[in-house]
């Protein structure tokens, strides 16, 4: 579609307080090989969302979108850009109101950005965003694709109309340079870490710690902090107005404007996107021998999982062989106690290290001593194993004792839950809301009918309970027959299809619907004992201007609204084990 902006249409902005110069005074020299004259000369150029009157030449005012946002990610599931860095999200042309637009010309909506940045000769720049402008979720050139598309399209001063002698494509190294450039001048990592705040598997920050440490930069004015899971920081969006054009203008902070954060006030986490203790002891341990554990920790017991968890997250879990796998079924392993210790075997046999790795097989007659600590698995006083990398799709990596290999690890036990033992349990195990799920998804139902309304059983059977007194009280069925009834799934819906990944997508069920009045529903039931952070694919992300609404039922929570946050443009949020959570946007 053509723009949604005329470039000699009228802009009005709202007047507002004055801000404080900061960063980028002078023209962002360009790192492609062509002329920084072909966009518009601006003389004299007014502040953007700070104008009285009229302007109408939005070669150099920047309008609607007057209000610029560089947006910063810190991911760590997976693990996205250097360990020490944080990485970009894009530049975001905001309205002053803090609305905004999207998607602005459908004719610039490029698919080749890669290519386009080569034909312009901007390899240096092109390799920085490699390294700096990554993807969490797919490919870096379909990240930008995206960020040109959705933001960059709707940039007034980057208008062909506004280059001389245009030449197709010439804008979008200009908005890629601006923005790389822009981050560069917003080193949060470096920040944060002058205050204080270090990435950390234990510690928390305080909402005004951070802010405080990153306002100071920036003449006081405060970000946006942006939080996954309720607590987790995972985005920093900076806010500026510009004077003059993006491209050449002068960028000058701002308070945030439209948008308040998601983190809470206190005990927010920040983890490192790579974790691991220094091991006490580094000797290796060749053949069967068998070490003794000096760490403390209760031994684990019975049949459980060896869980692998890299930058705090799970990635994967230790298969029967004794390999890290990130993909397929988690083996079965059982810890039979050892005086203070405990020996661990699979379905190939006893489990010990074996030249330095960690080997599982009929060939190991006598299993090695390992220890706890807490949760952790403990061998030779360390709790820190070691892979040379992470592996992906079906690699099976090596897991090693000594510190010489690039990834460090530690492996946690998940005891392994058999039957129903609890209330909580019986929530999803013995009532049929996968099944309800399933059925939307498998057989195409459009509808289905619950005929048991009350009972005098406290089996979450029925939807009412009514005990010997004939006081009634509601039970959790009724409550998750709102996820998938008439509260969020409107009459007339469309069931889309969807899928849902996390680290242990076996355990994951997901269903959405699109509604007519233009809202879409999403439902992700847990049926694992663990929390899991999951992400639902197939579906446009949501834009910034949509709200996303999260709903969670289980047995602490009937309907609670918001119990989950999810992450900003995407279907994503932590999932508590044994729940039922619905999106709706």
């Amino acid at each position: 579609m053509p723009s949604i902006r005329s470039l000699s249409g009228f802009a009005l902005s709202a007047l507002g307080s004055a801000q404080s110069v900061f960063g980028l005074k002078s023209p962002v020299s360009r790192q492609v090989s062509y002329d920084v004259s072909a966009s518009a000369t601006c003389a004299n150029p007014q502040l953007s969302c700070h104008n009285t009157t009229v302007v109408q030449d939005l070669c150099c005012f920047n309008s609607p979108g007057g209000s610029l946002l560089q947006t910063q990610f810190w991911d760590t599931n997976p693990v996205t850009g250097p360990t020490d860095s944080w990485t970009i999200h894009g530049l975001w042309p905001d309205n002053c109101d803090g609305t905004y637009d999207s998607n602005c010309d459908d004719s610039r909506t490029y698919t080749n950005i890669t290519q386009i940045l080569q034909s312009f000769g901007a390899t240096d720049l092109l390799a920085y965003m490699n390294t700096y402008w990554a993807s969490d979720s797919g490919t870096a050139e379909s990240f930008w694709e995206h960020e040109w598309g959705k933001h960059g399209t709707c940039i007034s001063t980057l208008e062909p109309s506004c280059y001389a002698d245009y030449q197709p494509t010439e804008e979008v190294p200009d908005f890629f340079n601006r923005t790389v450039n822009l981050f560069k001048s917003l080193p949060t990592y470096e920040w944060l870490s002058e205050a204080g705040i270090v990435p950390s598997t234990s510690a928390t920050y305080t909402s005004a710690q951070i802010q405080s440490a990153l306002s100071k930069n920036r003449g006081g004015h405060q970000v946006y902090l942006g939080c996954t899971g309720g607590s987790t920081l995972d985005e920093v969006w900076y806010f500026f107005n510009v004077a003059g054009s993006v491209q050449t203008g002068t960028f000058e902070a701002s308070d945030l404007v439209g948008s308040a954060s998601t983190c809470p006030s206190t005990g927010i986490k920040y983890p490192p996107k790579s974790s691991g203790s220094t091991p006490t002891s580094t000797a290796t341990t060749t053949g069967t021998a068998v070490p003794t554990a000096t760490s403390t920790g209760a031994p684990f017991t019975g049949s459980g999982y060896l869980n692998v968890v890299t930058g705090g997250s799970q990635t994967g879990c230790i298969i029967s062989g004794g390999k890290w796998y990130t993909s397929g079924t988690c083996a079965t392993f059982q810890a039979t106690a050892s005086g203070d210790n405990f020996t661990l075997s699979s379905s190939k046999g006893n489990c010990a290290v074996v030249s330095g790795a960690l080997t599982c097989a009929s060939t190991v007659t006598s299993g090695a001593e390992f220890s706890a600590d807490g949760g952790a698995l403990v061998y030779d006083g360390a709790d820190t194993f070691y892979a040379d990398s992470v592996p992906s799709g079906s690699t099976q990596g090596t897991v090693y004792t000594d510190g010489s290999h690039a990834t460090s690890l530690t492996i946690e036990w998940q005891a392994k839950r058999l039957g129903v033992s609890s209330a909580r349990d019986c929530l999803f195990l013995c009532l049929p809301f996968p099944y309800i799920q399933q059925t939307f998804a498998v057989s195409n139902v459009t509808g289905f009918l619950y005929w048991w309304g009350a009972a005098n059983t406290t089996d979450n059977q029925s939807l009412l309970f009514v005990n010997n007194t004939a006081t009634v009280s509601v039970t959790k069925r009724l409550w998750a027959h709102a996820h998938f009834g008439s509260r969020f799934i409107r009459k007339g819906a469309t069931r889309i299809g969807t899928t849902v990944t996390g680290d242990n997508t076996h355990s994951l069920n997901v269903t959405a619907f699109a509604n007519t009045d233009g809202t879409t529903a999403v439902q992700v039931i847990n049926n694992g004992n663990d929390t899991e952070t999951v992400t639902v694919a197939g579906l446009a992300a949501p834009g910034r201007g949509q709200t996303v609404c999260t709903w969670l039922t289980n047995q602490a929570h009937n309907l609670t609204e918001g119990y989950a946050v999810a992450k900003h443009g995407s279907w994503a949020a932590e999932v508590p084990a044994k729940s039922l959570l619905s999106f709706v946007v």
